[in-house]
């Protein structure tokens, strides 16, 4: 399975049109918060997202776990956890559920490591930075828009 991951879209639907265009055959695809979109925008694109610090008058969750392929999955914006202090929350987070992904945004900065097995994955800002990730067949990688 491939999975589309993007991160602090912030309301940039020319992008993500362009981006979903480049990956017609992908079908998942995880944003991990600050789209700026609406529910109907977000059913319109396919996008499972979650609420980010900018996202308030969204109804979405803080956070989500989902399981794609037996992989435990902790979808997270990360301002709730500190991220921008460093990753240790969010570490003992991804730990307490037994997750072996953890996709978060808010730092705009792209980011990948795996630690005791888990992947950490920060897309970075398809917004302003023109980053997101393609995951697949357990590797993920960082591309360019």
């Amino acid at each position: 399975m491939e999975i589309l991951i993007t991160s602090d879209l912030h309301g940039e639907t020319l992008k993500l049109e362009k981006l979903k265009a480049q990956y017609p055959n992908i079908t998942t695809h995880l944003d991990a918060g600050d789209s700026n979109l609406s529910i109907t925008e977000l059913n319109k694109y396919n996008v499972t997202s979650v609420r980010g610090n900018m996202d308030s008058d969204l109804n979405l969750n803080i956070h989500e776990i989902l399981t794609i392929d037996n992989k435990k999955i902790l979808l997270i914006h990360g301002h709730t956890v500190g991220v921008k202090s460093g990753l240790l929350s969010l570490y003992e987070t991804a730990v307490s559920i037994e997750a072996n992904i953890v996709i978060f945004g808010h730092t705009h900065e792209p980011y990948m490591k795996r630690v005791d097995n888990i992947l950490f994955i920060n897309p970075g800002s398809l917004r302003y930075g023109n980053t997101y990730v393609i995951y697949k067949n357990d590797e993920a990688r960082f591309y360019f828009l």
